[in-house]
């Protein structure tokens, strides 16, 4: 099934909050959803944190870019990515 919805987030440094964030988009009842998040180059555990929900569930997507590309890039390569109706 196509993705009829997708949650773009970018993250740099989000340990903190990013479990919270990760779960709240697939939580929903929308069948049809898919969250794609885009991580800086974090020197905390988002990246690993990112890794373990993608294992988790096949309607999350983490993409790596380079350092403190800003939040512009972040955003473009997750649209870049969509391949919804």
């Amino acid at each position: 099934m196509e993705p009829l919805a997708i949650v773009c987030t970018p993250v740099w440094q989000g340990e903190d909050v990013l479990e919270h964030a990760i779960t709240c988009a697939p939580d929903q009842t929308l069948e049809g959803i898919q969250s794609i998040m885009t991580l800086g180059q974090a020197t905390d555990n988002t990246a690993e944190i990112a890794q373990e929900a993608t294992a988790r569930n096949s309607r999350i997507r983490a993409l790596i870019h380079g350092p403190r590309e800003g939040k512009t890039l972040s955003i473009n390569l997750a649209l870049s990515e969509i391949s919804g109706e």
